[in-house]
């Protein structure tokens, strides 16, 4: 629908709103500080091809069955996570990828063989598709219409440290410790911040539009 055209305002002002609006959307600033959580905890899928290649001394061509099987993965998962989101909910699709792209990374500490990384790829694409189609849908359900700008805007600073530090943190302990115990912090965070999501936030009940249908 139509709606009315929002007065330009200063970005001063627009700055000195964050607060009060992170302050009266408790649920909302919930979201955000678990979903940074959990994609510190999914951060561990960027390493999981060099912990591949080290780990069996394979040769760089044995990155390409990996890839196809995470873009087929991903694929798939889009249609059936989006289809499972309108039935079931957003907020439980993004729990149910979150768990997906741990158990990846618990996988990958107890891989016995480089097989194990075709499904290991395959659940990574699965948990990436989840996280994007529903964990930016979540941003909306938290607004209205006319503040969705102010709310993506803040969805992405809040990941912005994350999507920084996060990977250089990473890198360094994965040289100084190696990857098993990097992915087990990563899993340890993402847990935590799975289970902070799913006790502590509360998602807006699902809203119902209706749809004019001219004769």
């Amino acid at each position: 629908p139509a709606m009315p055209t929002v007065p330009r305002e200063p970005l001063r002002v627009f700055l000195r709103g964050i607060l009060p609006l992170l302050d009266q959307n408790r649920d909302f600033r919930g979201y955000l500080i678990t979903r940074a959580a959990i994609a510190l905890g999914l951060l561990g899928h960027n390493f999981l091809t060099a912990a591949a290649l080290e780990r069996f001394n394979l040769p760089n061509a044995a990155i390409a069955p990996f890839t196809a099987a995470l873009l087929a993965s991903q694929a798939v998962a889009d249609l059936v996570f989006g289809w499972l989101a309108d039935r079931w909910g957003h907020k439980q699709v993004f729990e149910l990828s979150t768990g997906i792209g741990l158990l990846a990374l618990v996988l990958a500490i107890f891989a016995p063989t480089s097989d194990w990384f075709l499904l290991i790829f395959v659940l990574v694409g699965a948990a990436q598709a989840g996280y994007v189609l529903t964990g930016f849908t979540l941003v909306f359900s938290y607004s209205k219409p006319t503040e969705r700008p102010a709310y993506i805007g803040l969805a992405n600073i809040a990941i912005a440290p994350v999507a920084i530090i996060g990977p250089l943190t990473a890198g360094w302990l994965a040289e100084f410790a190696g990857y098993n115990m990097l992915f087990a912090c990563l899993i340890l965070v993402g847990l935590i911040g799975l289970a902070a999501l799913h006790w502590r936030v509360v998602a807006p009940p699902a809203q119902s539009h209706a749809v004019k249908v001219d004769a």
